[in-house]
């Protein structure tokens, strides 16, 4: 249907937000952009998250010295007389040792003899590869004195998310968001595909990091690419895209690893059909928001024309200059902007009420990053039973967890759901470390209360983008959600090591401490959030004093609301 045509000059004389609800704010040309960026999300979520299964170690103990053929299995008699002798039995757990063997002693017949008073730290180990296949665990021997290495290298992406976050957004405001995800997103892939043959723990903590680098420079830059394509009104809509990208990226991944055991050739095939993407140089558009603020005029409205002939819009034929675009909205956009330099993100700390609420969300931030981590790096390690099964239940309450949040975010209101939300998954993250410090072998629970803390803390980390986008004035927005997610990064850094805590704290506290901590974290962000005022169709604040009253003068102009309420 073809829309009549407005005046000359109609379109070029209104901000970059009303052009965008006169062509369409999500016609034809948003919807197939937003499942191009969707697509995305699928090998990000696949290599995010694919260190959980290359890190998997199956049973095992230590192998018999000097028997350089030994196996985990027990081949004969004379096989096992010979482990029996070699490796301590452990009672409790009815199983031989994986970490000690029995020192030796020479005999007068310059022969050897186990010392059965006596153990010493063992170098070689035999697992249990029966239905496992193999894993860098496996390969590198991540186990005993050398699993803290699987933290070192969940710690190294983690460090790299937080470079990536770092740096990621300066390089699309200079480069642009097309070129920026292209170019990122490739190098992603080549990284990833020059990881299935590494050779060296040193080079896989390396390509580790330049990988987690290269994965949220992408998805940070696609997520702002959808935010400026569509109009306000369904901009949560096409956000939340590249969300459900991601928990396609999940399931993918569990089907490839439950069907190729062997870790090498799965991150071969987790890889290469992703090249693909390389088309996306000539068939992804750039933002024209991005055009116009950086004055390339020309480049915007030929996007802009381009978009409304794709939504079956007429534009004017005859219009005045493009340089009379605005990309602001009109009424006191320019005195605004005049000050902004002047106003830094510190001098909201002269104000108590901001300076609590920089505070609260700041810790929303950390407990959200460490929590979601430590559940998403620790779950072949903090909950018993078969990891395909309990990965597929964590990659459904992701899914879920969006779904709620597109239905319920307008309707109930931000600050309900969150609070709602932390407390759930702090409830489920403290009952399940009573259950292991009471050492309670119910696996179903422990299984049910994982996926609700998941479930919690995924729906919270959906929302906390949105709320402070949304308590944070313009004039600081950017540098706000900078400083936010920057602390919130430091905090996912330690989040391996502790959820590895049972490496350096024997018994069932040590196991127990990990989910402990981020259950009280969660509540007490939960409880804390109560202090923040709902935003929930409230005018956006421009100004600090703006955001000093946010809370107190209700506002109901809903088209300036960050993100609008499109739900499902």
């Amino acid at each position: 249907m073809t829309v009549e045509a407005k005046p000359a000059g109609f379109i070029w004389k209104m901000n970059y937000d009303n052009i965008l609800k006169y062509i369409g704010e999500f016609g034809y040309y948003q919807k197939r952009a937003t499942f191009l960026l969707y697509l995305i999300g699928i090998p990000i979520g696949i290599h995010g998250t694919n260190i959980v299964f290359q890190t998997l170690t199956p049973k095992f103990r230590c192998a018999v010295p000097g028997l350089l053929n030994d196996t985990y299995e027990i081949q004969d008699d004379s096989h096992a007389r010979l482990v029996n002798d070699s490796i301590p039995f452990d009672e409790d757990t009815n199983h031989f040792s994986e970490c000690k063997v029995y020192s030796t002693y020479r005999t007068s017949d310059d022969g050897w003899l186990p010392n059965p008073n006596k153990t010493i730290e063992c170098e070689r180990w035999v697992y249990d590869l029966q239905n496992f296949g193999s894993s860098m665990s496996v390969e590198f021997n991540f186990v005993c004195g050398r699993a803290i290495y699987k933290a070192h290298i969940s710690m190294m992406i983690m460090l790299g998310l937080l470079v990536g976050s770092l740096f990621g957004g300066s390089m699309a405001d200079f480069f642009g968001r097309k070129r920026v995800v292209v170019a990122s997103l490739m190098f992603y892939l080549l990284s990833s595909t020059v990881f299935a043959f590494v050779e060296s723990v040193p080079l896989i903590i390396a390509i580790k990091f330049l990988i987690a680098v290269a994965g949220v420079t992408c998805f940070l830059t696609v997520f702002v690419l959808l935010a400026e394509i569509v109009g306000a009104s369904y901009r949560t809509l096409a956000t939340m895209s590249i969300m459900f990208g991601w928990c396609a990226g999940l399931f993918t991944l569990l089907v490839i690893q439950y069907f190729v055991r062997d870790w090498r050739t799965s991150q071969i095939i987790q890889t290469v059909p992703f090249v693909v993407f390389g088309i996306y140089w000539w068939i992804l558009p750039e933002s024209p928001r991005w055009l116009l603020n950086r004055g390339n005029f020309v480049e915007a409205e030929r996007i802009i024309s381009k978009m409304a002939k794709t939504n079956k819009v007429e534009l004017p034929q005859e219009m005045e200059p493009v340089t009379t675009i605005q990309t602001g909205e009109a009424n006191g956009t320019d005195q605004l902007e005049e000050g902004r330099n002047d106003v830094k993100f510190w001098h909201m700390c002269y104000r108590p009420v901001l300076l609590v609420r920089i505070t609260i969300l700041a810790f929303s931030w950390s407990t959200i990053n460490m929590v979601y981590y430590g559940l998403v790096l620790g779950v072949g390690e903090l909950i018993e039973g078969d990891i395909y099964v309990n990965f597929a239940l964590q990659s459904a309450m992701e899914v879920i967890s969006n779904v709620v949040c597109l239905a319920l975010m307008g309707r109930v209101g931000r600050k309900k759901i969150y609070c709602t939300s932390m407390i759930l998954a702090g409830v489920a993250c403290l009952s399940i470390s009573f259950m292991i410090i009471a050492e309670a072998d119910i696996h179903w629970l422990s299984a049910v209360l994982f996926s609700l803390g998941k479930f919690g803390i995924t729906l919270s980390f959906s929302l906390i983008f949105i709320v402070t986008a949304e308590l944070l004035p313009t004039v600081v927005r950017n540098s706000g959600m900078g400083f936010c997610s920057f602390v919130g990064r430091i905090a996912g850094v330690g989040s391996p090591y502790i959820a590895s805590a049972s490496l350096m704290i024997p018994g069932s506290f040590g196991k127990a401490l990990p989910v402990l901590l981020f259950g009280a974290m969660s509540l007490a962000s939960g409880v804390s959030s109560l202090v923040l005022p709902e935003t929930k169709n409230r005018k956006l604040p421009e100004t600090i004093d703006e955001a000093n009253n946010f809370g107190k003068l209700k506002f109901v102009e809903k088209d300036s609301t960050l993100t609008d309420d499109k739900t499902i």
